[in-house]
């Protein structure tokens, strides 16, 4: 754990063999950044800023988006709305598959729909 800031997240450095490196934030707890390691290219990789938190016995984790110098207290704050809709019990990954899953099923029933009665008059 660490105090994320921009200068850390910069230097942060991925170890020798791992792919990635993960590291939380110590004034937010559930609150962290991903690190990838440098390409094949050298390209140094790419960060994003993540949520982990636990709804029952599911752990839910939420990707808030890349890491962009000077977004960070913004991102900070989209965190803790999410870990405070968790401890009142709001599943926030969840409830967008399910609304995914909802949407999927109507998008699904409407071609049907709209096939039926091109079949049947055909």
């Amino acid at each position: 754990m660490a105090k994320l800031t921009d200068q850390f997240i910069r230097s942060l450095q991925v170890p020798e063999g791992a792919k990635d490196v993960q590291v939380f934030d110590d004034s937010l707890p559930g609150f962290g950044v991903r690190k990838f390691a440098k390409t094949a290219e050298g390209k140094e990789g790419h960060a994003s800023y993540f949520v982990k938190y636990t709804i029952g016995k599911q752990q839910r984790r939420k990707t808030l988006g890349p890491f962009v110098a000077g977004a960070l207290s913004a991102i900070r704050k989209e965190a803790a709305v999410v870990l405070a809709q968790a401890r009142l019990g709001t599943d926030v990954v969840g409830d967008a598959k399910k609304a995914r899953q909802e949407t999927e099923k109507a998008e699904q029933a409407k071609k049907m729909g709209e096939l039926v009665p091109a079949y049947t008059t055909g």
